[in-house]
C-alpha cells in the first residue's frame, strides 16, 4: 500500500491529461482546454512547471491542427483544385499573387490631403 505523502491530490489525473491532449490536438487555447477539462488554468500552469515535458508536448499538440489543415490544402492543390491553388498563392507568394486594391485620385494621381477649417462652437455657418 502506498503511503500518503500528505497535501491535496492532483487534479490532473490521467483522464484529465487525455481531455487536455484531445483539446490541444484540436487547437484549443489553454483556457479552452481547461474549461473542457474542468480545471483552473492555474492548475495547468503549476502542472507544466512541475512537468516541463508536458509543456513541450502541449506545444506540439497545438500545432497538430495546423499540420492537418496544411496537409488538406496540399492534397487539394496536388489534386488540381484551381481555387485552392489560387488561395495558396495569394497567401504564400503575396508579392506576386496577392489581391491588392489601389485607391488613387483622378487619372491615377495621389488623392492628396484636404484640411478643413475648424469651426468654433456656436458658429452657424
Amino acid at each position: 500500500m502506498k503511503k500518503n505523502k500528505g497535501g491535496r491530490p492532483t487534479k490532473i489525473t490521467s483522464k484529465v491529461r487525455t481531455i487536455l491532449r484531445d483539446a490541444f490536438l484540436r487547437g484549443a487555447t489553454d483556457a479552452e482546454a481547461c474549461l473542457v477539462a474542468n480545471i483552473n488554468p492555474m492548475t495547468l500552469q503549476r502542472y507544466q512547471t512541475k512537468y516541463p515535458k508536458f509543456s513541450v508536448l502541449k506545444t506540439l499538440w497545438k500545432d497538430n491542427i495546423k499540420y492537418k489543415a496544411r496537409a488538406n490544402v496540399t492534397k487539394s492543390v496536388e489534386g488540381g483544385d484551381v481555387t485552392d491553388s489560387k488561395w495558396y498563392l495569394e497567401r504564400k507568394a503575396k508579392g506576386e499573387f496577392a489581391q491588392r486594391q489601389e485607391i488613387t485620385g483622378e487619372d491615377g494621381k495621389d488623392l492628396g490631403v484636404v484640411i478643413l477649417p475648424i469651426k468654433e462652437i456656436g458658429d452657424n455657418d
